[in-house]
């Protein structure tokens, strides 16, 4: 007709259905050392454009760090990623609940049903543990200063400044 089929109207894009290859595109596989129990992510800052850091913990209570390459070329997609961190020192003496990774990527934070940790990513040391409920999930708050910890209880607790 009139040159009009292709445009889509406000009530066509609502009852469009949208599928999973709408909103995620497969970047790698990551082959952990053990059975996943959480992870998180964040891009790499600082001149790193096309690379994704993935914190996994796992149920020996270590965690492993890699890098994803998220560039578009070919060639990059589908590509190992790379192991650049494992820390198994001993920490929680419970199951490992939730990890974090802070802004710049030198901090890492864990909870478990006994309290939080904050660890170095570049010494892999503890540097703070703290008590807490039950914590189930954690992230730092914008600029990495602070934790913020959602427990079992339900309460949200905010930790000390992490200033270092």
């Amino acid at each position: 007709g009139d040159g009009d089929d292709d445009v889509l109207t406000e009530s066509d894009a609502a009852t469009s259905p949208v599928v999973l290859s709408d909103e995620l595109e497969y970047l790698s596989t990551i082959r952990a050392g053990a059975k996943l129990k959480g992870c998180c992510f964040r891009p790499v800052a600082h001149g790193h454009k096309g690379k994704l850091v993935v914190l996994l913990s796992l149920v020996t209570n270590s965690f492993e760090m890699y890098d994803v390459v998220t560039s578009r070329v070919d060639s990059d997609v589908g590509a190992t990623p790379t192991k650049s961190m494992v820390l198994d020192m001993p920490g929680h003496r419970s199951d490992v609940r939730a990890v974090t990774v802070s802004e710049d990527g030198n901090t890492i934070a864990s909870c478990s049903s006994e309290g939080v940790k904050v660890w170095s990513a570049t010494t892999f040391t503890c540097i703070r543990s703290c008590n807490s409920g039950f914590g189930v999930t954690l992230a730092f708050a914008p600029g990495s200063r602070y934790l913020v910890v959602g427990t079992k209880e339900g309460a949200v607790q905010v930790s000390i400044p992490l200033s270092l």
